[in-house]
């Protein structure tokens, strides 16, 4: 997933609370495309964490992590600038 298909996602709800806000929209049909788009999300951060995970442990050969050396997972792993 690049950043400008996280763009898009944000842009489609911008628009999407728009037509809610203005009764375009039903309330649970917004509800369930927000839902969606919010899994898909969760999806694709829980894969480069994993991905990220897998790699370090293969740089460190299936060490133990110590717990100094985690760190959090930041904007620019899920966007890397190309």
């Amino acid at each position: 997933m690049s950043k400008e298909n996280c763009e898009n996602i944000q842009d489609n709800m911008s628009e999407l609370y728009s037509a809610l806000k203005s009764g375009e929209v039903k309330r649970e049909d917004a509800a369930e495309l927000a839902n969606i788009a919010g899994k898909w999300l969760k999806a694709r951060a829980l894969d480069l964490a994993e991905r990220e995970f897998d790699l370090y442990l293969e740089d460190r050969q299936r060490n133990v992590l110590p717990a100094n050396e985690m760190r959090q997972i930041t904007q620019d792993d899920i966007f890397p600038v190309n």
